[in-house]
């Protein structure tokens, strides 16, 4: 191997750590604000449902994710969403998960765009 390529190589290897680095910073601060938007937009009765909700990272090679879910109440999360049947009708939908879900994915985007371009 020569040593521009040896040079070049190292030089792109850089650029890639720098790269997944800057992805994973994103994806960890849109999904912490995601979580805050999350719970301030929730339905409030006993706010045991609004102060549930957890971020889990899943981080493989080649792969980094962020889940946003509530592990106590997570059978609330379809039921307020959709809405549901109910003794004499039907309750109403309260959304609350899909405009955050189309802020996150707008904004992470975004932030990439921006942090490649540098």
């Amino acid at each position: 191997m020569t040593d521009f390529t040896q040079k070049l190589t190292e030089a792109l290897m850089e650029y890639s750590r720098t790269c997944e680095q800057d992805v994973q910073q994103i994806i960890d601060d849109v999904s912490k604000e995601a979580k805050k938007r999350l719970s301030a937009t929730a339905p409030k009765r006993t706010g045991k449902y609004k102060r549930g909700f957890r971020v889990t990272i899943t981080k493989r090679s080649g792969y980094y994710k962020a889940d946003i879910h509530n592990p106590k109440k997570y059978m609330l999360t379809h039921l307020l969403e959709k809405g549901h049947k109910v003794r004499g009708g039907r309750s109403p939908a309260i959304p609350h998960f899909a405009a955050v879900e189309q802020w996150a994915n707008a904004e992470v985007e975004k932030r990439i765009r921006e942090a490649l371009r540098k």
